[in-house]
């Protein structure tokens, strides 16, 4: 149902459009925005846009349609989307749906024809913020900007909880010989990071981000992975006592929020952003003075600088950190996302590291521990 709209932001700004949306509710969430000109069906299927409002910055949205094989969770994430030009038609040989029709299937709202440019201007200036939206005539902007100041901020939140597994899943890739398994702690893990490991031959056992080192250990896993994920990482105090427990025991891999996880189990802090990096186009510095375009989407930040030796990436435009390597740990993370999607592939090269890592780190336990049939031959 098309109908007049608005968005209501904390500090009392309005911005008037267009709304597609079933509900006569107020819908709630804190407002960023992304940069990326293509995958918003990977963009609004990404479990770390739980509990925001997505701004999209490109102004055309929709041109392609939607096809279920870019999703990377099940169903729409961000609480409501905010475009520029919303397109009712697709023009893809992939489409199975417009953008359009699955929004309204999925009750998701959306708003259109206000002026992005301005909105994103104006977060970048202000900060991302509490937010809200509403197609109901009967609401007042007011009422809105009530809303939008009621909706807790970000900070304080814990989010994974409701977007990753709350058991045990096993999942296999490519089995071959010599294939690695590896845990998975899931708070909201993207179906491009489960894709890349398992076309890597590994074997995958998603375990809720909360899991203690016990049960991790029952596993008998090759590696551990830390996925992405949304909310305050300063409420993943379990799994960061996990990660802590288990540092030097295992190899890890951290991602975004796994990166910010990784970071506190080593006593680091992390820190709201003013409007966080979201989108396919943010430069990375790496330690070898290499630089690589990265997908990310994360609206906090760890405390490392450049003269913290274990820090080798940062942002090429603030300067945040983006990397933490433990050689004689076998840990690592980053806080962009490796896979893409969607967005570069310039980073895949760190899965074949922790390919690396697990095989490097197996064969210094077989050295440690050698087989009964070679403990003969001595």
């Amino acid at each position: 149902m098309k109908r007049s709209a608005h968005l209501g932001l904390k500090d009392g700004t309005v911005f008037v459009g267009e709304g597609l949306m079933e509900t006569d509710e107020i819908v709630t969430g804190e407002i960023v925005f992304s940069t990326s000109m293509t995958g918003y069906t990977e963009i609004l299927t990404d479990p770390s846009y739980a509990g925001q409002i997505v701004v999209m910055a490109n102004p055309e949205i929709g041109n392609y349609g939607v096809n279920a094989s870019d999703f990377q969770s099940q169903g729409i994430k961000p609480r409501a989307l905010i475009v520029r030009n919303l397109s009712f038609c697709a023009s893809s040989h992939r489409s199975q749906m417009t953008l359009a029709d699955w929004l309204l299937r999925e009750q998701i709202p959306v708003i259109f024809g206000l002026d992005t440019r301005a909105l994103i201007s104006h977060i970048r200036q202000a900060g991302s913020m509490t937010a809200a939206v509403s197609a109901n005539p009967a609401k007042m902007p007011a009422e809105v900007i009530a809303a939008a100041r009621l909706f807790p901020p970000m900070e304080g939140q814990r989010l994974s909880e409701d977007v990753g597994v709350s058991k045990a899943m096993r999942l296999f890739g490519n089995r071959r010989h010599g294939s690695f398994h590896v845990v998975v702690l899931d708070f909201g893990v993207k179906q491009g990071l489960l894709d890349c490991l398992s076309s890597r031959n590994i074997d995958i056992t998603l375990l809720p981000g909360d899991t203690a080192p016990e049960e991790i250990w029952a596993h008998r896993p090759d590696g551990l992975f830390l996925s992405n994920g949304p909310g305050d990482p300063k409420t993943e105090t379990r799994a960061v006592a996990t990660v802590r427990a288990t540092l030097g025991k295992i190899p890890i891999f951290g991602v975004c929020l796994g990166h910010q996880i990784l970071a506190q189990a080593l006593g680091y802090d992390t820190y709201k952003l003013k409007f966080g990096h979201r989108g396919s186009n943010q430069a990375v510095k790496c330690d070898d003075q290499s630089i690589i375009t990265t997908a990310q989407n994360h609206g906090f930040a760890v405390s490392l600088s450049s003269s913290d030796e274990i820090a080798d990436a940062f942002n090429i435009s603030d300067g945040t950190n983006e990397g933490i390597s433990l050689k004689d740990s076998y840990a690592f993370s980053v806080q962009f996302h490796p896979e893409g999607a969607p967005g570069p592939r310039d980073a895949l090269f760190y899965f074949d590291r922790f390919i690396e890592m697990m095989t490097e780190w197996q064969e210094k336990s077989r050295l440690k521990n050698p087989p009964a049939a070679e403990l003969l031959r001595v």
